[in-house]
């Protein structure tokens, strides 16, 4: 049923993705389990967190008001550049569920933060395909990833997505290039100057960036046999999206190609990420809603209305068993 009331494109079904946020979200409010974030936060991540992780439910509820403002803002990115075929609410629905799934990372997480900076650096990527300044856009998305990595360093990966994208969508010019380094460097200069300031320029550079890489901090993780279900049937829908989503990236025109292109190597930067993930691993799969988002939307759109409700319905029903079984 939620695959067809998200179909439409009506402004009022953001109202529906707090409502389903919330829904996913409720066992984080009451729950007594602590789940905390393990790796070493970066300055932006434990300046949010001196504010709201003493508070689960004011935590919670700001967890819930980004998911749906990331999902809302990916699903304007897809619509305004017509990367599915029809408009419509479902990517952003898609991105909610994904987001809200897997009950260990129902906290407050620096990816959560860092996944809002990197639409945004998607989206001025986008901005490519147009008549933007070619070095306004690539500083501007350097410039939002760096910010994300300053919540999560390992995001500052999509840094080389951000070349990509100027490869895939400008002729080369190395001035272009540079300006995206330069973007990178800016908010690390500012940050560099102020922990350099409090004489904490040795904390900031080795101990909450470089050593969390280099010595990864070790869980040890009990997953449930809901988990690994959830798993499978996950990875059973991204090998039946993914022909679809390639069969539609040859039926579209070149631009839009591009676009849908440029999705998958997201897809791939965020696989990329586990490789330096600098705790629990499974706050990457954030990383990997962004893509999956519009893959599975596309799968959605292009199969029998029938199917598309209960595949959904089933990937529901697997979440719902598996966050049952965990708090």
């Amino acid at each position: 049923m939620l695959i067809r009331i998200f179909k439409v494109n009506n402004s009022i079904l953001i109202v529906g993705l707090l409502l389903v946020a919330s829904a996913f979200w409720i066992p984080s409010f009451f729950c007594e389990k602590e789940t905390v974030f393990s790796g070493s936060p970066m300055p932006f991540y434990s300046l949010i967190c001196s504010f709201f992780s003493t508070n689960k439910i004011l935590s919670a509820s700001v967890s819930i008001i980004l998911i749906v403002t990331e999902a809302v803002l990916l699903n304007l990115i897809i619509q305004q550049f017509h990367l599915l075929k029809n408009q419509t609410y479902l990517p952003a629905l898609v991105y909610v569920v994904l987001m809200s799934s897997i009950p260990e990372v129902l906290l407050l997480h620096p990816v959560l933060f860092a996944n809002l900076f990197l639409i945004l650096a998607l989206k001025r990527s986008f901005g490519l395909l147009g008549n933007t300044n070619a070095s306004s856009a690539a500083f501007d998305s350097a410039f939002f990833v760096s910010i994300g990595s300053l919540f999560y360093f390992p995001s500052i990966l999509f840094l080389i997505f951000v070349w990509i994208a100027l490869a895939a969508f400008r002729s080369f010019s190395s001035r272009d290039w540079l300006i995206a380094i330069i973007g990178i460097f800016v908010p690390y200069l500012f940050a560099g100057v102020y922990f350099f300031w409090f004489d904490e320029s040795r904390q900031f550079w080795s101990e909450t960036i470089f050593q969390p890489i280099i010595n990864k901090v070790s869980n040890e993780i009990i997953f449930l046999k809901s988990f690994y279900a959830f798993l499978i049937f996950l990875s059973l829908m991204i090998v039946f999206s993914i022909p679809s989503f390639l069969s539609e990236m040859g039926r579209n025109k070149a631009v839009i190609r591009s676009g849908l292109r440029l999705f998958i190597w997201f897809g791939f930067f965020s696989v990329l990420s586990f490789f330096i993930a600098t705790a629990n691993a499974l706050f990457h799969f954030c990383f990997a809603a962004i893509p999956l988002s519009i893959i599975f939307s596309n799968m959605f759109l292009n199969i029998k209305p029938v199917f598309s409700e209960i595949i959904f319905t089933l990937f529901l029903l697997l979440i719902i068993i598996y966050q049952l079984n965990y708090f």
